[in-house]
């Protein structure tokens, strides 16, 4: 019985999930426009990507909307909205907020919940064009990787 709850949760949350990824796409394509036709010198803008998990091998597409927050003395701190697909149907988003310093170092953490890992810790490597950076939690570890979209052909 309690493999059928957790089926019908985990099709419930899909379901919710997936309905608000129509409006993250849209928020997306507007971002990488609006980019494509003024390229970024931060990190601000829209990215695409992977993430994958060094922990179970599990992977999937990763974009982000990146937005400068604010200055916090010698770092600059930006709220990264990302959107992940996993096993090709499930998808779901959360922001979390990075530091980046003047060499591009990036730090963060987000409490995502127990459910899913409890608090994310990342670090990694940015500049205008590339993202990567390592995420670490309470059930999982693994890898970022973004750039910025490739132009659109029209």
């Amino acid at each position: 019985m309690p493999s059928r709850l957790s089926l019908l949760i985990l099709a419930l949350a899909a379901s919710l999930l997936s309905s608000c990824s129509l409006g993250y796409q849209s928020d997306w394509t507007k971002a990488a426009t609006r980019d494509a036709q003024h390229p970024p010198k931060d990190l601000s803008g829209a990215w695409e990507g992977r993430w994958y998990s060094l922990k179970n091998g599990h992977h999937g597409k990763l974009k982000a909307i990146v937005s400068r927050v604010e200055e916090q003395g010698k770092n600059t701190a930006y709220d990264f909205r990302y959107h992940a697909t996993w096993a090709k149907v499930l998808s779901g988003g959360y922001t979390a907020r990075h530091l980046v310093d003047h060499r591009g170092k990036v730090t963060g953490q987000q409490n995502l919940g127990a459910l899913v890992g409890g608090v994310y810790h990342y670090e990694g490597k940015a500049s205008p064009s590339q993202f990567k950076a390592t995420y670490r939690c309470d059930i999982d570890n693994g890898v970022f990787e973004l750039q910025r979209p490739a132009p659109s052909k029209r």
